[in-house]
C-alpha cells in the first residue's frame, strides 16, 4: 500500500479547520484542502500555490475552464472537473436556499439576484414569478451555456407567468464583462415585456442588471415607471 507522506500535514490542516473554520486560511490553503479530497498522494500545497500564481485568486481558479486547469502540473481532467464541481455545488446551494423565499422589497430582489446569478462568468437572464403575497412560485433561467448567450423573449416569460398563475414578475440579468447599465436593447426589451405582461394583468415589478460589484435597478432609477406611463 502506498504511504501518504503528507498525512500529518493534512491532519493538522483538518484539525485547524475543525477548530476555527476557514478563518485565518489563505486562498491557497483553502484550495489545498479542497485538493486533499482527490489527490491523496500528491503535494497539494505546491499545486495550490501554482494554481493561485497562475490564475490570481481562489475565485479565478474556480472560474477557470478545465482546459486551462489541466495545464497546471498535477491537475488531470478528473481533478479539473472536480474543481469545477465545487463552484457549481455552491451555486446550486444558493439557488436552492432562496427558492422558497419571498421577495417583499427591492433589497430582497437584489439579495436574491446576487445569490443566484452574480457568480456566473457569462451573461445570465433570470425571471422570478411571484404570487399575490410575493412568494416565489417559480424561477426560470434563460441562457444557452454552449454559446454563453441569453435567449429569451417577452412571450416566453408571459407564458410561464400564465402557467404558474403569477401576478408579478421580476427579471434580472448580468453584464459580467461590462458596466451595470441598460443598453438600448435592454430598455426596448423591458418596454415590450411590460406591455406583454400587462395584457395578462401581470405586473413587472423590477428589472435588475448586475455585474460583480455594480447594480442597476429599473425601478429605483424611475425608468420602469416611465416605461409604464408611456405605454
Amino acid at each position: 500500500m502506498k504511504e501518504n507522506v503528507h498525512k500529518g500535514h493534512r491532519e493538522r490542516m483538518r484539525q485547524r479547520y475543525l477548530e476555527q473554520g476557514l478563518k485565518g486560511f489563505s486562498d491557497h490553503e483553502v484550495l489545498e484542502m479542497l485538493l486533499f479530497q482527490f489527490l491523496p498522494y500528491k503535494n497539494t500545497n505546491e499545486i495550490a500555490h501554482e494554481l493561485i500564481n497562475e490564475f490570481g485568486s481562489l475565485a479565478s481558479v474556480l472560474d477557470a475552464d478545465r482546459d486551462s486547469l489541466v495545464k497546471i502540473k498535477g491537475i488531470s481532467q478528473t481533478t479539473a472537473t472536480n474543481i469545477a464541481l465545487f463552484k457549481d455545488v455552491y451555486l446550486r446551494y444558493n439557488a436552492s436556499k432562496t427558492d422558497k423565499e419571498s421577495i417583499k422589497s427591492v433589497t430582497d430582489a437584489i439579495k436574491y439576484a446576487r445569490n443566484v446569478l452574480a457568480q456566473y462568468p457569462y451573461e445570465q437572464f433570470c425571471a422570478i414569478f411571484l404570487s399575490s403575497d410575493n412568494k416565489i412560485l417559480a424561477k426560470r433561467e434563460y441562457c444557452d451555456k454552449d454559446v454563453q448567450k441569453v435567449l429569451v423573449t417577452p412571450k416566453q416569460i408571459a407564458q410561464t407567468a400564465l402557467n404558474t398563475q403569477a401576478t408579478a414578475v421580476i427579471v434580472i440579468h448580468t453584464h459580467p464583462n461590462g458596466v451595470a447599465k441598460p443598453s438600448e436593447a435592454d430598455v426596448s426589451f423591458t418596454s415590450k415585456l411590460v406591455q406583454t405582461l400587462q395584457a395578462l394583468e401581470v405586473n413587472l415589478l423590477e428589472h435588475l442588471i448586475l455585474n460583480n460589484d455594480q447594480l442597476y435597478s429599473f425601478r429605483l432609477s424611475g425608468k420602469l415607471d416611465k416605461i409604464k406611463q408611456e405605454l
